[in-house]
């Protein structure tokens, strides 16, 4: 019973030790993969990773929405392009997208 406790008490520890995936490391693994995803064994989408951080998005209904994403220090962030547009029109995001 103790070993047990021990073992329990050393969980947060091994899954802190986790590095996070970096922009770039995440950008080495993805660029030119698609990716399908699914659920009970039935897909119902795909997302395409292309050059220059771009991202293209199916429901596998014939329609792709086209977008990007960035990092921060703590995330991955996807943007679709009609929100880009959308946020640029009010003023917002054009530090972003000007770099």
């Amino acid at each position: 019973m103790l070993r047990f406790a021990c073992f329990l008490l050393l969980i947060p520890l091994a899954l802190s030790a986790q590095e996070r995936l970096t922009g770039n490391d995440f950008d080495a693994f993805t660029r030119g993969q698609t990716f399908y995803y699914g659920y009970d064994f039935e897909a119902y989408g795909a997302e395409e990773y292309l050059d220059g951080r771009r991202v293209r998005w199916s429901f596998l209904d014939g329609e792709c929405k086209n977008g990007y994403w960035y990092d921060t220090p703590d995330n991955l962030i996807f943007l679709s392009m009609k929100i880009v547009q959308m946020r640029h029109s009010v003023g917002l995001f054009s530090k972003i997208t000007t770099n």
